[in-house]
């Protein structure tokens, strides 16, 4: 029996890549923009960052900025949710709109031949959201549902806890972590939705209007 010993081939020279130029800017309401050209594929990206996290939240309604986002998608005064996603999906556009602890975020990605059309329909979302009583408690039981089960993981527990625990902003809510690590970490900043109260759709509404007025601004 022979055996063949093959030598690993080296590697061969790196191939140059160009970082594409950053043109930065202001719009008139104050909003930074920052736009790349990347001419190998005929695609246009859009990301908004804008201030309306979760630190944003009000005294006792922690979640509000994730019921928010999800909330954005489910639907317009024009279009219910399905109607929305076959829009979208017509257009092969991408979107997707979260909050995190800083900021909420809308991505839209799609063909630059359907990129103003699909601009526009990013447009209704964002300012004739519908808010339906049916979508907020439906999402607010999912939500429950999924904290329920991430409580009982304890690794995801420790992933979660260990994360936030190195969270810059962790130290605004210092006195909160002192009270008990467990409420703070365990509720509070792993966002409550599934216990907004009374009132939470008036409440998301307001949540809403920050992120309209700022984009509008710009």
């Amino acid at each position: 029996m022979t055996t063949t010993e093959t030598r690993r081939p080296a590697p061969g020279e790196s191939r140059p890549y160009r970082f594409p130029r950053f043109q930065r800017g202001r719009l008139n309401g104050g909003m930074q923009l920052v736009a790349a050209t990347v001419p190998k594929l005929p695609l246009v990206s859009i990301v908004a960052v804008v201030d309306a996290g979760a630190i944003r939240d009000p005294e006792g309604m922690d979640g509000l900025a994730v019921l928010t986002a999800k909330l954005l998608l489910e639907g317009t005064v024009r279009r219910a949710g399905a109607e929305l996603v076959d829009a979208f999906e017509q257009l092969g556009a991408s979107v997707d709109i979260t909050a995190d602890w800083d900021s909420a975020i809308v991505r839209l990605t799609v063909l630059s031949t359907q990129a103003e059309t699909a601009i526009g329909l990013l447009r209704e979302v964002l300012r004739e959201p519908a808010f339906r009583d049916r979508d907020v408690t439906r999402l607010k039981a999912e939500r429950h549902a999924a904290i329920l089960q991430m409580r009982a993981d304890p690794r995801e527990l420790d992933r979660r806890i260990g994360r936030r625990r190195h969270d810059r902003h962790l130290r605004v809510r210092a006195r909160e972590l002192h009270r008990g690590v467990d409420d703070a970490l365990r509720g509070r900043v792993l966002m409550r939705a599934a216990l907004l109260t009374a009132g939470e759709r008036v409440e998301v509404t307001c949540a809403h209007r920050r992120i309209g007025r700022i984009l509008e601004a710009g």
